[in-house]
């Protein structure tokens, strides 16, 4: 028999000083590094007068938030939404819910944690980040929006086979041009969606890498949803009014958005075991 842990006190457990031991454990088995958007994540309360440490935005969406849902809903992400349906019935209509739509609920879902025995550091600062009134919340529950959808499966489409189709290609070249053009489309859209985010953040500015991250790909899945229904006429008038917008938005990956945002911020810095951006007095344009 499975033994389902309670989301709440498995949040709880969450250490102030690295990623979950489980996600840790998990990473290390496929011979892979933990996820930085798993890393706690410290922010400044203003009014508090001091910092508060906040479980990662993924951590937050993987152990609670996607739990909670799966024990009302079937959940995927669809268009750059999440999509819900209620489970076991198969012919009810799917709500599609764009980040803008799930922050409000995230937001209910922080003020209302309940205390929980032996709860570490970062469960009580939580509840505590769920009474700010100030931009890192905000960017703090969009990352945990972001990062639901992202963990999010996808739905499979089915494609109907074209009538004519050209002579094959080797499968190694067949994978290599569409690893190659997948990787230009996700750095072209992330260097593109990073100059948008970051139009008027203020120089001097720290922002959490993960929250950065996060923030550059709700940025992009926002227009990428934005301009699915655009026809190729359309979106030739939109690359008029906007000589650099993609020729194909992807969403990128986090190794692409960080790298651009690398290019677009400068290098990110480590302070007491968490990576920042600090936005410089003149940024790159140049970022592709």
């Amino acid at each position: 028999m499975t033994h389902h842990r309670d989301p709440y006190a498995a949040l709880a457990a969450v250490p102030e000083d690295g990623p979950p031991p489980d996600h840790a454990h998990a990473q290390a088995e496929v011979g892979k590094r933990p996820n930085r958007a798993e890393n706690p994540v410290r922010l400044r309360a203003h009014t508090l007068g001091r910092s508060i440490v906040v479980p990662g935005p993924r951590t937050v969406a993987r152990v609670l938030v996607l739990p909670l849902l799966r024990n009302r809903f079937e959940v995927w992400q669809e268009s750059g939404a999440l999509a819900l349906r209620p489970q076991g019935d198969a012919t009810a209509p799917a709500r599609a819910l764009a980040t803008g739509d799930l922050m409000p609920r995230f937001r209910r879902l922080l003020e209302t944690l309940p205390p929980v025995h032996d709860e570490g550091r970062p469960y009580a600062d939580l509840r505590t980040l769920a009474t700010l009134e100030q931009r890192s919340a905000e960017d703090y529950v969009r990352a945990v929006a972001v990062q639901v959808r992202v963990l999010a499966p996808r739905q499979a489409t089915v494609r109907k086979p074209s009538a004519r189709r050209p002579a094959p290609k080797a499968a190694a070249e067949r994978v290599a041009t569409y690893r190659a053009r997948v990787r230009l489309q996700e750095e072209q859209t992330a260097a593109w969606a990073a100059r948008i985010w970051g139009a008027d953040l203020a120089p001097g500015n720290r922002i959490p890498a993960a929250v950065a991250v996060a923030a550059v790909q709700e940025t992009a899945a926002s227009w990428i949803a934005e301009y699915a229904d655009h026809t190729p006429a359309e979106m030739a008038a939109e690359r008029e009014d906007d000589p650099t917008l993609p020729e194909r938005l992807r969403l990128p990956r986090e190794v692409r958005t960080y790298a651009a945002l690398d290019a677009f911020l400068g290098r990110r810095r480590k302070v007491r075991g968490a990576f920042f951006y600090v936005v410089p007095g003149t940024r790159s344009e140049g970022a592709a």
